[in-house]
């Protein structure tokens, strides 16, 4: 659904960040 992309778009996207790569 829309609302679980969202969670998991976000964990992917927070993961992302800490490793210093921003989707």
């Amino acid at each position: 659904g829309i609302i679980t992309g969202m969670v998991i778009g976000g964990i992917l996207d927070i993961a992302a960040r800490k490793q210093g790569r921003g989707i």
